[in-house]
Order: C-alpha cells, then sequence, then structure tokens
C-alpha cells in the first residue's frame, strides 16, 4: 500500500509485513510451479520494490543457480523508477514525480512544455530521485541492495516521517537480509 491519496487514509489497514512477506514468498512459488507446470503465467508485484530483493534471496535457497544472472538483471532493472522513468501528469496538466505524489507539483504542461519541466534540474525532490544512489537515510540508507530497490517507495517515507529520504517503512525485509549489523540499524 502506497501511503498517498486514499492510500494514505487507508495506511491503519495496511498488511503487517509478515503478511506481505509471506503473500510474496507464495507468489514467487506459484510461479515456479507454472514454470515448472510448463504454463506460461506472468505474475507482476508492484509498490514494494523490496519484492525484488526477497526474490534473490528466495532464489538463492530455492534454485541454487542462475543467481548470478537473476542479480544481475535486478541490478538492471534499477529499482524504484519514480522521477525517472515514471511521471505523472493529472487532469489539470500537473506533473508530479509519479502517480502517488499529487500533492507534488513539478510544474503544469499549461504552462510549460513537459520536456521542459522533467528535464529541469532545480527541484530539490526529483534531482534526489535521479541520484544513483538516492540520498537515502536510516535502514535504506544502509541498505546493500539499493541498486537493486532503488529505496524503494519515497512517498510512504515522507508521508509518515515528513522526510522523502528516510527509511520506507513498507520495506518487510530483516536487517539481515539487507546486510545490516545491529547498531546500523539504530542509526
Amino acid at each position: 500500500l502506497n501511503y498517498a491519496g486514499r492510500g494514505n487514509r487507508n495506511r491503519g489497514m495496511d498488511a503487517l509485513h509478515a503478511m506481505t512477506r509471506k503473500a510474496v514468498l507464495l507468489l514467487f512459488e506459484t510461479a515456479l510451479a507454472d514454470i515448472e507446470a510448463g504454463r506460461r503465467t506472468e505474475f507482476v508485484t508492484g509498490n514494494n520494490d523490496a519484492d525484488a530483493v526477497l526474490l534473490l534471496h528466495w532464489a538463492r535457497r530455492r534454485l541454487g543457480t542462475g543467481i548470478d544472472a537473476l542479480e544481475r538483471d535486478l541490478v538492471a532493472w534499477g529499482g524504484n523508477a519514480t522521477g525517472v522513468n515514471v511521471a505523472n501528469i493529472d487532469n489539470l496538466g500537473n506533473v508530479h514525480p509519479d502517480t502517488y505524489w499529487w500533492d507534488y507539483h513539478l510544474g503544469n504542461v499549461r504552462e510549460r512544455p513537459f520536456s521542459a519541466i522533467w528535464s529541469d534540474d532545480s527541484d530539490p525532490l526529483l534531482k534526489g530521485l535521479r541520484m544513483r544512489p538516492r540520498p537515502l537515510k536510516g535502514r535504506c540508507g544502509a541498505c546493500r541492495f539499493q541498486a537493486i530497490c532503488n529505496g524503494n517507495t519515497r512517498v510512504r517515507a515522507r508521508q509518515l516521517s515528513g522526510d522523502p529520504w528516510a527509511a520506507d517503512p513498507g520495506c518487510y525485509l530483516t536487517d539481515t537480509e539487507i546486510g545490516l549489523a545491529p547498531k546500523a540499524a539504530l542509526a
């Protein structure tokens, strides 16, 4: 659940991390069973880029081979694309970093061409979203999988902390899974 719009109003009903994790692992197992049965079912998860890191850990435990190639593919995919490969233009012409940032305006296509708005590096949020690595803090800033997840969904961090670079509260991965020593998780 992304904590924007009605998602923000309903965030108290967000699934617990354990429930989310269990559902995603079930999707992985179901996808593998379909592949083994010769079915070409497509599975997609969305709005939680930690799913890619969990997939990598699951594949290491479950498959054993092809892990290096999978990790290369996940790094090439690059994780969260807000403000880079994803934009939103609302019904009034306002440009947003993605569909969840309706309260954050980068400009309006009725006043400036989209290309001028999108290529303007003066907006601090857009500039940060395009940095590699992003200027992440907390668990996300210390995570060893930033190249895969790219900090996950920044709107969730902003909605709960006021800081778009704070740790994403939707990340259900353990400190061990993201490569944190116990002290680093507290920083």
